[in-house]
C-alpha cells in the first residue's frame, strides 16, 4: 500500500455558503442543487439529499474536504454515506466506521497524524510516567479519590466542590460542612485522605464503601474503581470523571508507541486540562480535552487497520 499525505493543507476561507459549495462541488465532495428560501441550502452528498442552513455548510464541507484528503493520499478511506440523523459512515480498507457529524472532523484529525508520523520516531520528552503509574498501580485512598471524582462528574450532572461540601454538611452527626479546600485537598492525588473524610464523601452520595478489613475492599482490575461499595446506587457500574477516562486512553496509545505525551507530569494537573500537547512522528499537536476521544479513534484506527494491513505486506 502506498501512503502519501503531507502536513494539512491550506484552503481559502470563505464564509459564503454558495461560494463555498460551489468550490466543494468542483472538488467533487458534493452535488450543489440550488438556493430555497429561509438561507437554505439543497445539496446531495453521501447519498442523502437535504437541505441545510448556511452554518451547517460551514461544517459539513470541512468535514467532506478532509475525508476526501486522506482518501486521495491512498488510505483506502471512502465515504459510504451520511444518514438522516447527521452520521458519516466510512470503510477504511474493509472496515466500516460510523461516526457522529460533531466527530467527523477530530477522527480525520487523530488518523491523518498517525498517518502523517507513521514510522518516524517521536519529538519531545515523554512525562506520562506519573500519570501511568496512578492509573495503572493507584493506592487505595487513589482509588477511592477515583470513585468519588467518578460520582461528581462523570453522572448526568456535575457536582463541584463547594456542593460535594454543602452535601456533607447535611449528613446527620455532621456539625458543619467543611470548606472547599478541604474537599480539594482530599481529592488532590497522592495527597492525605483520612479515614473521616473518605467515609463522609462516600456517604453524601447515600454509600458506604465495602469493609472487610484495613482499609476495605476494592476492585482495582486495570487500575480502575469497579464500585466496590455498598448502597442504593451499587447495583450499577458507577461513572467514571471523564478526564480519567481520557488519560487511560492516552496512557494506552503511549504504551502502545502511538503518541508522545508532552505536558506536565502532575496527575492532577493533567486531569483539569482543557487541551493536551502530545507528538505523534516529528509533529506536535494541542489537541482539545472534548476532542480527544474521536481523535484517538482515528489514531487508533490507522494502527489498527492500515498499519496492520502494511505489517501484513502484499496479499
Amino acid at each position: 500500500m502506498s501512503l502519501a499525505l503531507a502536513a494539512p493543507e491550506a484552503h481559502v476561507v470563505d464564509n459564503d455558503p454558495a461560494q463555498v459549495l460551489l468550490a466543494a462541488q468542483d472538488a467533487g465532495l458534493l452535488t450543489y442543487l440550488g438556493f430555497v428560501r429561509g438561507n437554505q441550502y439543497e445539496v446531495e452528498a453521501g447519498g442523502r439529499h437535504w437541505t441545510m442552513p448556511a452554518a451547517e455548510v460551514l461544517l459539513t464541507v470541512p468535514r467532506l474536504r478532509l475525508v476526501d484528503e486522506i482518501a486521495r493520499a491512498g488510505a483506502e478511506l471512502e465515504l459510504v454515506g451520511i444518514g438522516d440523523d447527521g452520521s458519516y459512515t466510512l470503510r477504511l480498507a474493509l472496515k466500516t466506521i460510523v461516526l457522529p457529524e460533531q466527530d467527523v472532523i477530530h477522527w480525520c484529525q487523530g488518523f491523518r497524524a498517525a498517518f502523517i508520523g507513521n514510522g518516524q520516531q517521536h519529538t519531545g520528552v515523554d512525562t506520562m510516567g506519573q500519570i501511568a503509574d496512578l492509573l495503572e498501580r493507584p493506592d487505595v485512598n487513589d482509588q477511592c479519590r477515583m470513585v468519588i471524582l467518578g460520582l461528581m462528574y462523570g453522572g448526568d450532572r456535575t457536582i463541584t466542590s463547594i456542593q460535594l461540601a454543602e452535601m456533607i454538611g447535611r449528613l446527620p452527626g455532621v456539625d458543619a460542612a467543611p470548606v472547599k479546600k478541604t474537599i480539594t485537598n482530599a481529592l488532590g492525588f497522592g495527597r492525605v485522605l483520612t479515614d473521616e473524610m473518605r467515609e463522609l464523601m462516600i456517604a453524601a452520595f447515600g454509600l458506604r464503601w465495602v469493609v472487610t478489613a484495613g482499609n476495605g475492599t476494592y476492585d482495582s482490575r486495570g487500575g480502575r474503581p469497579a464500585g466496590r461499595v455498598a448502597g442504593k446506587a451499587a447495583a450499577k457500574p458507577l461513572p467514571e470523571m471523564p478526564a480519567l477516562a481520557r488519560l487511560r486512553e492516552l496512557v494506552e496509545a503511549a504504551r502502545k508507541g502511538w503518541l508522545r505525551y508532552l505536558d506536565r507530569e502532575s496527575p492532577n494537573e493533567a486531569r483539569r486540562r482543557m487541551e493536551y500537547q502530545l507528538s505523534i512522528g516529528s509533529q506536535q499537536y494541542t489537541v482539545n480535552a472534548d476532542a480527544l476521544p474521536a481523535w484517538l479513534r482515528g489514531v487508533r484506527a490507522f494502527h489498527e487497520v492500515v498499519g496492520g494491513r502494511q505489517a501484513a505486506g502484499p496479499a
